[in-house]
Order: C-alpha cells, then sequence, then structure tokens
C-alpha cells in the first residue's frame, strides 16, 4: 500500500513537470468562445422580437424552427445544389467531413449548453452545412451576382437578410473562432458602446465616425436600445482593456478638455460662433487702439497742438 501511494505521488509529479517542461507532448483540449445569447430576463421584454428575432432566415439552432422563418428553410437546399453545381459527391465529401463525431462535438461546443439538444448528431450537421452554404450562396449574390438572377428573394429580403446575418444570436460557428481571453467578446464589445453612448448626441458622434451604423428608425432608438440590453450583461474585464484605457486618456488630456469646453459653451448653433467671433474682433481693436493710444509716437501734429495752446491768448 505504502508504495503504491509513493508510486501515485512520482507519477503525478513527473506529470506536472512534464506539462510544464514539455507542454506538447500533453494533449490541449482546444478551447473555443461560445456564441452569446441574451440572458433570459432580456429574452423576455417586450423589444426582444424587434432586436434580436431574425426577419427572414435562422442561422444555428437558437431560432431554428420558428414558423415566419420556414420560407428561408425550404430555399436552403436549392441554393446548397446551386452553389455546389449540383454535383452530389461534393455534397456528400461536404457532409462526410460536417459528421465527424469529433467535428460535430466540436462545433456544438460554440452554442449554449443544451441548445442542441434537440438535435441528433445527424441533424446538427445537416443544420450546420446548409446555413454555411445560404451564407456563402447569399455573399456571392450580394458582392458579386446580379440580383435579377434570383428570383427566390426579393431586394427587400435580401436587404433583410444582411441585417438578420448581423444579429446576435443568429450565427454559425464558423464565424466565432477567438483566443479563451477574449471570452464573451461579444457581450463586452456591447458593454462598451453602452459606457459610450449616454444620449441621442453620442450616437451621431459615433455615427459620424462609422463605429456604429444605425439601422433603426432614429439615434434616439439606438440609445435606448443600448441603455436596456446592457443591464444584464456580465463583460470580461480583460477584454477592450487597452481600447477602454486609450479613451480615458484622450477624454482626461488638457488639449482634449479645453477644446470640449469651447464646442459645448460656444459652438452649439450658428449665432454662438458668429457672438464669439465678434467678441473676438472687438477685443482685438480694442487692444490696438489702446496700444496706439499708449505708445504712438510724436507727429508734426503734436507740436502744432502745443503751439496753438501756448499762444492762443494772441
Amino acid at each position: 500500500m505504502q508504495e503504491q501511494i509513493q508510486s501515485s505521488i512520482e507519477v503525478t509529479k513527473d506529470s506536472i513537470i512534464d506539462s510544464i517542461s514539455n507542454p506538447a507532448a500533453i494533449p490541449l483540449q482546444l478551447s473555443t468562445s461560445r456564441i452569446p445569447r441574451l440572458p433570459k430576463i432580456a429574452r423576455e421584454k417586450d423589444d426582444y422580437t424587434k432586436y434580436y428575432v431574425p426577419k427572414v432566415v435562422s442561422i444555428g439552432p437558437y431560432h431554428f424552427g420558428n414558423s415566419n422563418l420556414q420560407y428561408a428553410e425550404t430555399l436552403k437546399p436549392r441554393l446548397t445544389m446551386r452553389l455546389l453545381k449540383d454535383n452530389k459527391e461534393t455534397l456528400r465529401r461536404l457532409f462526410d467531413n460536417l459528421s465527424e463525431p469529433e467535428t460535430v462535438q466540436h462545433l456544438r461546443c460554440f452554442y449554449e449548453e443544451n441548445s442542441t439538444a434537440n438535435f441528433c448528431d445527424m441533424e446538427f450537421s445537416k443544420t450546420m452545412l446548409l446555413d454555411s452554404c445560404f451564407i456563402l450562396y447569399y455573399f456571392r449574390i450580394f458582392f458579386g451576382g446580379s440580383l435579377e438572377d434570383h428570383p427566390e428573394l426579393s431586394r427587400k429580403q435580401l436587404a433583410t437578410v444582411y441585417e438578420d446575418l448581423l444579429l446576435l444570436e443568429n450565427m454559425i460557428a464558423y464565424e466565432t473562432y477567438c483566443c479563451s481571453i477574449y471570452d464573451a467578446w461579444v457581450t463586452s464589445y456591447v458593454c462598451l458602446l453602452d459606457s459610450l453612448i449616454d444620449d441621442v448626441e453620442d450616437v451621431k458622434v459615433l455615427r459620424k465616425a462609422w463605429v456604429i451604423h444605425n439601422h433603426l428608425s432614429s439615434d434616439k432608438e439606438v440609445a435606448t436600445l443600448f441603455e436596456e440590453i446592457a443591464i444584464d450583461l456580465f463583460p470580461n474585464s480583460l477584454a477592450y482593456y487597452e481600447a477602454m484605457n486609450k479613451i480615458q486618456t484622450h477624454y482626461e488630456s488638457l488639449s482634449n478638455t479645453l477644446f470640449s469646453q469651447l464646442k459645448n459653451e460656444y459652438f452649439k448653433s450658428p449665432w454662438a460662433i458668429f457672438a464669439l467671433l465678434g467678441a473676438l474682433i472687438a477685443l482685438f481693436l480694442a487692444g490696438v487702439q489702446t496700444y496706439f493710444t499708449v505708445w504712438s509716437p510724436e507727429s508734426k501734429c503734436d507740436d502744432l497742438c502745443v503751439f496753438l495752446k501756448m499762444n492762443h491768448h494772441l
């Protein structure tokens, strides 16, 4: 018994030493970042459907089976075969690769726990294949094809598909690979933007700088959206740390502070700008007048004035 305990201790020590000195010899578990889903309390809000549920196409398992999205589901097989030029062998090879047990398990890890429980491995692989081909086919239309050659989707539907593909909960595992230190990067980015947006004016600044693209009806709606969705989110404190540091440094800089004060006080309207320019011109002219009054050189006129003063009684 004593020997077994001693042997166990030695093996454990050897494993630790090997893992430090030769990490390549130890099989590492692949770290993946999951495609985020809003907390349940956020999904129960009235505006959840408006902002987070796709309008035309479901990508991934989160909105699969939505009755409003069935038309796109019927199109996916047809568009997949069109993308593959009706090559059934290519289709078979793709499906064989995706349906490998290790691949299936790896792809399932990209989604929230239990969100893929209703899919058997074959159905899950089929969903991944169809969704991937749909995205590739869509981008081929969007960036190089003619819309008239694809009558299955109207121009409005194609524009809406673009918005659907940007939704937080409507992504495919091929779209989300990142290091473990940036887990929950989407949530962290939303929280970062929320920290920058207090009112409509902040939205305008970010929109003009191309930081955000507003597909909603107004900037006020964007400000309200970030105010509401960030309440229940928990960001990764390391994500975007460098960016937040630079923003804070810029905010605290003297030049930025002075410029911001001038902008807030005097550049709110054209009339305020004209008033400031008028005040500066008046100040300049007053300074010029004072200078010539005190330090102006003597002239012949001055001598004449002195002579007249001295002889005014004549």
